[in-house]
């Protein structure tokens, strides 16, 4: 059984370093009134959310206003030195903390608050009133974003029978081609100096692959489908190129025939990471996003695509940057690795095994 985890505890472990840079900031004296409101003026907040986020929504305002204030009023009762212009990051896992509460105990949905929270970390840092380290910023940044809908919940991958899992496996679009490609290889190939396929042979793997191969294209390493999977192959040492032949690689041999079951899951394992950066970046960008999405798609709750457009106006995502999180979504269902259930994007059951250890694991900014 594979497990992803996003306790407390962990995030603390991690970030050990932060943890002592960031602790600095707590004053020592408790006060006697609301630091959150005594520091903050809820009208201005709602004012900016106003002007900046929700101009043509005063529902949200109001909401997202009264919520981040429930937040930072809960976190203050926790940590009596809590400063709202100044959080650490105990206090960010102390709010993830509460929201994870609220997710499973109370059976109410935590993502208004999170969104609500991000949102005042937004206001803060975008007025210039956050005192506290450009660190603790984007780890509040992530874990917010991972609360509001991006979330490494607990995510059990149950056990797949190994025939179902091979086949899967095998259906995949990398696999099939790295398999047809060995097949098609025989005991040598003839490449250029770049270690590349010469053109008429790469035109005629490119058919037999089915990879559109335009006519004024001289050259395999100019069309994606193909450089890919050559360079995969060769990582994997299935083929082993120079700059006179290609053959087959030392490991080419585990691939025929019934490859063995861990052979096919490192393979596809290999493939997914190869899509996404080694470490986790904590800010929300890019690829955070789209880990998310995939992350969600391996337990009960997947995204769903009127919920990620949704992060337009509740994150402050640009539509352009949805679409292209969109558009990298449908390369993986042509890759066979992801779905749309209904308009739930979603892991296959048999390829989850897989799926969840290529992924790269969020964590705390390191120096």
């Amino acid at each position: 059984m594979s497990q992803l985890s996003r306790d407390k505890k962990k995030r603390r472990a991690q970030r050990k370093r932060k943890n002592e840079s960031g602790n600095g900031n707590h004053s020592n004296v408790v006060p006697l009134f609301g630091s959150a409101t005594r520091h903050l003026a809820p009208k201005a907040f709602e004012s900016w959310l106003r002007a900046e986020v929700f101009p043509d929504d005063e529902e949200a305002v109001t909401h997202i206003g009264a919520y981040a204030f429930i937040v930072l009023d809960a976190i203050e009762q926790v940590n009596p030195g809590f400063d709202p212009l100044s959080w650490t990051a105990d206090d960010v896992d102390a709010m993830v903390s509460m929201l994870n509460h609220i997710d499973s105990n109370q059976g109410q949905d935590a993502k208004p608050l999170a969104i609500a929270i991000e949102t005042m970390r937004r206001y803060l840092m975008e007025t210039g009133m956050w005192l506290g380290t450009e660190s603790v910023s984007a780890y509040a940044a992530e874990q917010f974003a991972l609360a509001a809908g991006l979330e490494f919940q607990t995510t059990t991958i149950e056990e797949v029978d190994e025939a179902t899992e091979r086949g899967a496996l095998l259906e995949t679009r990398p696999l099939r081609r790295v398999t047809e490609l060995l097949d098609w290889l025989g005991p040598h190939r003839p490449t250029t100096q770049s270690r590349w396929l010469k053109p008429a042979d790469a035109r005629d793997l490119a058919r037999r692959l089915d990879i559109d191969f335009p006519a004024h294209v001289k050259s395999m390493s100019n069309v994606a489908s193909l450089h890919d999977l050559w360079e995969f192959a060769q990582a994997l040492d299935i083929v082993e190129a120079n700059t006179s032949s290609a053959r087959p690689g030392r490991a080419a041999h585990l691939w025929r025939e019934e490859p063995r079951i861990d052979v096919l899951r490192v393979g596809l394992i290999a493939w997914v990471r190869s899509g996404f950066p080694r470490e986790y970046n904590p800010d929300i960008d890019f690829s955070s996003s789209v880990i998310g999405v995939v992350v969600s798609g391996l337990g009960d709750s997947p995204l769903s695509i009127a919920e990620i457009d949704a992060w337009v106006p509740k994150l402050g995502l640009s539509e352009f940057f949805v679409e292209a999180i969109h558009r990298r979504l449908e390369l993986y269902i042509d890759e066979g690795w992801l779905t749309l259930e209904g308009d739930r994007y979603v892991v296959p059951v048999a390829l989850r095994p897989a799926v969840v250890s290529a992924l790269p694991l969020p964590g705390p900014p390191q120096d």
